[in-house]
């Protein structure tokens, strides 16, 4: 019995729940690997997963040796693709995690610039909201907007998101703009379900923070969802600049409240705790940085600045 194969084929099985999709993925019929898998199983002396027609699932010892498992067979890939680089090349497979918004415009842009110069490295991009446990999902990097308060990961700050209040300018001449933050209160207000903060604005003010609670009839799990409602006109939102800058530019939503600054967010770079920094994953991250951090949409570069103490007494 190879081993190593059999404990990547056993981790397969245990993540997709299936015989069969795991042999498929290894180019194996579904009899060898429930063959493989019941060797591993003889060699340990313990049952490792309970079978029936309909899916695969671990018994409590397979559980545990599966988590052991998955983090060996991780190591035991970075380990194999750094002996392979050479000439400062990156190799191997790197899955990312990004909310969908920001991966779509900021992550997948720049991938194209670093696997030109890495072509036998190979990145496995999802773009998915609400976020993924980079832990239990085997990620080897995430990205994620907002504070982290996780401690099974390590978080590495790349860049802060600047926050913009707007609306469409049919919606403005309909109902109004807001002269004051608190003025929110009485407008339909588009949130992102999956913020931690989905209803609590938060402004800049000289003593401190401003938080105004808002309201509406509409809440979308994810920002393409916002920028989608707030263009047709559906109320005001409160969006990263990276997002809107450009409609802003073309005149198709209109900035608010320009003496009153959104608390921007930090962007984090994160990756399990329990697995070391590999080469992939420190010039992935490294790459990031270096174009968000010079990015006039993410940063803000030329939005205009008002001192907290003028905004304070607005």
């Amino acid at each position: 019995m190879d081993r190593l194969a059999a404990l990547e084929l056993f981790v397969r099985v245990v993540e997709s729940g299936s015989f069969t999709a795991a042999a498929r993925e290894r180019r194996l019929s579904q009899p060898a690997a429930s063959k493989q898998v019941a060797a591993l199983e003889r060699s340990l002396g313990v049952r490792l997963l309970h079978r029936t027609t309909r899916k695969v699932t671990p018994t409590d010892e397979g559980l545990a040796y599966y988590e052991r498992a998955r983090e060996a067979v991780l190591a035991l890939r970075e380990a194999a693709a750094d002996l392979r680089a050479t000439g400062g090349r990156l190799t191997g497979v790197l899955s990312v995690a990004s909310p969908a918004a920001f991966g779509r415009l900021q992550v997948a842009p720049r991938l194209a610039d670093l696997l030109g110069r890495h072509p036998r490295l190979v990145v496995e991009l999802r773009l998915v909201d609400p976020p993924v446990d980079v832990v239990r999902d085997g990620y080897d990097l995430a990205i994620r907007i907002g504070e982290m308060r996780d401690e099974r990961l390590v978080a590495r700050r790349i860049a802060t998101s600047e926050q913009v209040v707007v609306a469409a300018p049919a919606w403005l001449e309909r109902h109004g703009e807001p002269a004051v933050p608190a003025d929110l209160a009485a407008h339909p207000c588009l949130v992102d379900a999956t913020s931690a903060a989905a209803d609590a604005w938060a402004f800049e003010v000289a003593d401190g923070v401003e938080t105004v609670c808002v309201r509406g009839n509409l809440r979308c799990a994810g920002g393409e969802g916002v920028l989608g409602a707030v263009l047709a006109g559906a109320g005001i939102a409160c969006a990263p600049l990276w997002q809107v800058g450009p409609e802003i530019a073309a005149r198709r939503l209109k900035r608010l409240l320009l003496r009153h600054r959104p608390v921007p967010l930090p962007i984090h770079a994160v990756w399990s705790a329990s697995r070391r920094l590999s080469p992939r994953v420190k010039a992935v991250v490294d790459h990031f940085e270096h174009g968000l951090r010079h990015d006039p949409w993410v940063a803000g570069f030329g939005l205009p600045r008002v001192k907290a103490q003028e905004r304070g007494s607005m």
